[in-house]
């Protein structure tokens, strides 16, 4: 049906060439009289796609029609780098924006290019504060808030602040131009008409102050390629328009300007971001690339399947989420109390019962629900994005950026220095994934070896409990994944909390084997110090030890063994 009507319209044009033409004249033409109408400054968004160039390039030709004198305000043309498209997409828009500004100058055309702060950067974020990715089932895209719409909205308010006092009765300062086409699709459709105000024009969802304009919404897709496979040879800004169509492999685009209402794109696009998981671990984006011969593509398709496979891996998250460590783990409630009240006091029995500060399984029912990344695996993802950086040979994170995660490493109790980060081709042997009930997803995982549940009871109060299990990454610089739990008697007024550590290692086949690894990485095992014989030693801190202290007198340790290779060890 599609391919149908492609022909028909091809036929359409063949035949009636100069009313197709008439037809974008028409728009020319009426963004003539709205740009004449009044003196408030226009704001292209682009991403310079299909759809924001052919804006672009009938926004120029209006120009171009007007006397000199009649050019009477600034146009603006707006573009972001979220820092995470492909090397090809970043340089093919730089190129169009510098000739932009350097063949419209004469007509008020204006180049803005905005980058994301640092800290809302991707790297940044996933990297540095260990942020989980957003997923095609994610309820928030925080990537699109923090590596788009907030550098464009600082740039429209920056706009805004310059424009000239105005006494005209218009509610609006600025009118922003966007290449958004009702024949997009159905969700681009209903958006359109959620904000239109008439024909042309629609509210700005963020800026009250902005007056949108759609001059091109209902152009459909074969119209505007038929327009400018005739009228375009070489854009005016001096790109050539094969350079566009090569572009193109599925036709969409991902628009430059976005509001909170929107999801993020996806790799589906033509310019989506190549670390965005939304499409899930394939991305028919950098699959276009590689099948085209852009041979750097495959770097980043593994890069991002890379993250994608730890993402969902329950041995790469940490228990809780980052507020969630805060909420426990303030300087002020971090005081060591008593092992057990005292016996002679039934009422200190009760109070201590009824106060003790439990811990809770997953969410609020129950539910398995990861925290971010834990350390290891984001020094790993650095690693490797280095790795792939040194392959094609083109920058991917910059060192202001890098350094900035290093710095947010080292708040987090992780000291690396700069030259200790090398490139590193890290691969996935295995995955372990959990379904919400904290079953084992065996479809969605590639287990090597089995996976033990080791239980550790503590008398320690939440706040303490967390603290520990914190010191103990820092301390050893390695990570145990564990849900944290409590049992209770209440007719014997008694109480306590548990981490149940899941272990799946390659080299860990028995559930002693386990017992015993989960036992040197909570009591013995500290970091990579090594004695004057060059042999690894163990070594007990005043917290590992007051842990070890409080989980020995309430566990009834049913394996001797393990007891054993404590005290051997201390």
């Amino acid at each position: 049906m599609k391919r149908e009507l492609e022909s028909e319209n091809f036929m359409d044009w063949m035949f009636n060439k100069e009313e197709k033409i008439e037809e974008f004249n028409k728009i020319i033409e009426h963004m003539k009289m709205v740009y004449l109408s009044e003196t408030k400054d226009w704001i292209l968004g682009m991403s310079f796609g299909k759809d924001s160039s052919l804006l672009l390039y009938l926004v120029w030709k209006m120009l171009e029609r007007l006397q000199p004198n009649e050019r009477h305000k600034n146009v603006y043309v707006i573009s972001a780098d979220t820092k995470v498209e492909t090397p090809l997409m970043k340089n093919y828009v730089e190129k169009n924006l510098i000739g932009v500004n350097k063949y419209g100058a004469h007509l008020g055309i204006k180049t803005v290019y905005v980058t994301p702060e640092i800290k809302h950067s991707f790297f940044y974020n996933v990297i540095g504060k260990g942020l989980g990715a957003p997923q095609g089932n994610s309820r928030f895209t925080w990537c699109s808030s923090k590596m788009k719409i907030a550098p464009m909205n600082t740039a429209l308010t920056k706009i805004l602040s310059m424009q000239s006092i105005s006494f005209s009765q218009d509610s609006y300062d600025a009118t922003l131009l966007l290449g958004t086409r009702l024949d997009e699709s159905e969700k681009r459709a209903r958006k359109i008409r959620k904000y239109e105000v008439d024909d042309y024009f629609g509210r700005h969802t963020t800026f009250n102050n902005i007056r949108v304009y759609n001059p091109i919404k209902l152009v459909n897709t074969s119209d505007l390629w038929n327009y400018m496979d005739l009228e375009v040879k070489v854009f005016p800004w001096g790109i050539s328009y094969l350079e566009l169509r090569s572009m193109y492999e599925d036709g969409k685009e991902c628009p430059i300007i976005r509001s909170a209402q929107d999801k993020a794109c996806g790799g589906s696009s033509r310019n989506g971001c190549f670390t965005c998981l939304m499409t899930g671990r394939k991305d028919p984006m950098l699959d276009n690339l590689i099948e085209r011969g852009y041979t750097d593509a495959i770097y980043l398709a593994e890069w991002k399947a890379y993250l994608y496979d730890i993402s969902n891996d329950i041995r790469h998250r940490e228990p809780l989420r980052r507020r969630e460590y805060e909420t426990f783990l303030r300087a002020d409630e971090l005081q060591f109390h008593s092992i057990f009240p005292d016996e002679n006091s039934q009422l200190q029995y009760e109070e201590s019962f009824n106060n003790f500060k439990r811990t809770f399984k997953g969410n609020e029912n129950g539910e398995y629900r990861p925290g971010g990344f834990a350390f290891p695996v984001r020094k790993k993802l650095l690693e490797k994005l280095l790795y792939c950086e040194n392959r094609i040979q083109k920058s991917l994170i910059e060192e202001d950026e890098l350094r900035a995660i290093l710095n947010a490493w080292e708040e987090d109790g992780y000291s690396v220095k700069r030259d200790e980060i090398q490139p590193v081709n890290h691969q996935i042997e295995s995955t372990l994934v959990f379904k919400p009930d904290w079953s084992i997803n065996y479809e969605a995982s590639t287990l090597i070896s089995p996976v033990f549940f080791v239980e550790q009871y503590f008398r320690l109060e939440a706040n303490e409990l967390l603290a520990y299990y914190k010191e103990r990454q820092q301390y050893t610089g390695k990570h145990l994944f564990c849900y944290f739990d409590h049992d209770e008697e209440p007719k014997r007024k008694q109480v306590w909390n548990k981490a149940v550590f899941i272990i799946n290692e390659t080299d860990i086949w028995t559930q002693e084997e386990a017992n015993r690894f989960v036992v040197n990485w909570l009591y013995l095992e500290y970091g990579d110090s090594k004695g004057i014989s060059g042999k690894q030693y163990t070594k007990m801190t005043d917290a590992s030890y007051h842990a070890l202290m409080k989980h020995l007198l309430i566990l009834n340790i049913k394996d001797a063994n393990i007891i054993n290779h404590i005290v051997k060890t201390i």
